[in-house]
């Protein structure tokens, strides 16, 4: 199906994760690093983000290969972040985030995984809402 611009944004356009709602090149990142506003970690999962320009949150993951081994792990790992991620953008609007993979997550489930990835979307939902004040 073609899109045209008079067609209806629907829910499903809204939450895609086009190029532009990723961090891509290693100045992004390291830009997050150095001077993150918002810092949370668990201990699985670590997340830096900081406030961008945009009118769009950012993602980029680090899933060290020492800290999972496998690549079907690795990659799942990638997955469940970035599903998570999508699901929740419309919330965390102008930030650049990074989410930082620790040992043992992969021997999580999917669940799991996903449980611990909203309770730090709310956190950094109720960051920015403090900080927008």
């Amino acid at each position: 199906m073609r899109v045209s611009a008079d067609m209806p944004v629907t829910a499903r356009d809204t939450k895609r994760f086009p190029r532009d709602h990723r961090l891509l090149c290693s100045a992004d990142y390291t830009g997050v690093f150095e001077d993150n506003a918002f810092r949370k970690s668990s201990r699985q999962l670590l997340l830096l983000a900081r406030h961008n320009e945009l009118a769009h949150p950012r993602l980029g993951l680090v899933v060290a290969k020492r800290h999972v081994n496998k690549a079907v792990d690795r990659n799942r790992m990638k997955r469940l972040i970035r599903e998570s991620f999508r699901i929740n953008q419309h919330r965390l609007v102008g930030v650049d985030i990074v989410v930082l993979v620790r040992p043992g997550l992969a021997q999580q489930s999917n669940q799991v995984v996903f449980d611990s990835l909203m309770a730090i979307w709310d956190w950094l939902e109720k960051e920015l809402c403090k900080c927008a004040r």
